[in-house]
């Protein structure tokens, strides 16, 4: 091994001249943080490494990530319960937020029978919409508290 590359010491490197140690380190990727991966599953995209395709269809997810291969069902019974709450969740305040301003802004005279016309039609139409959004958010928020490394169901 060539001097600059053993491990020595600047007091046993001898006549004042400083010889830095070699390191040798396997860098592993870094992890995404909570808004790296929020924000790619906000683009339909694997919110692990960043990569699109996750969906055959609009409904349709694919079992596996084409590029990283995480799991997109991370095998507990019941996983798919919390991207349906993610599609509640953001149904009803999109809803919640669309009604609130049609009556701030027709106030004192609210049309409630539109209100009634287009909540039936948002609470139909947005759920369809925020499908494959609330499966990948999910997916990035399950991620955050169980990472990639700890989910041995692949």
């Amino acid at each position: 091994m060539e001097q600059s590359q053993r491990d020595v010491s600047p007091a046993q490197s001898g006549a004042g001249v400083f010889t830095p140690r070699a390191t040798v380190v396997a860098r592993m990727p870094d992890s995404p943080g909570p808004l790296t991966r929020l924000t790619r599953a906000l683009r339909l995209r694997c919110p692990n490494c960043g990569a699109r395709g996750l969906f055959a269809t609009w409904f349709r997810m694919r079992a596996n990530c084409p590029v990283c291969g995480i799991a997109t069902e991370r095998g507990e019974d019941g996983y798919v319960v919390g991207a349906y709450m993610f599609n509640i969740v953001a149904t009803e305040l999109s809803w919640a937020a669309v009604a609130v301003t049609i009556v701030l802004v027709t106030w004192p005279d609210p049309p409630w029978n539109l209100l009634l016309v287009v909540g039936g039609a948002l609470m139909i139409g947005l759920p369809v919409l925020f499908y494959p959004f609330s499966k990948t958010v999910f997916l990035a928020f399950d991620l955050l508290f169980r990472p990639e490394e700890e989910d041995h169901s692949h």
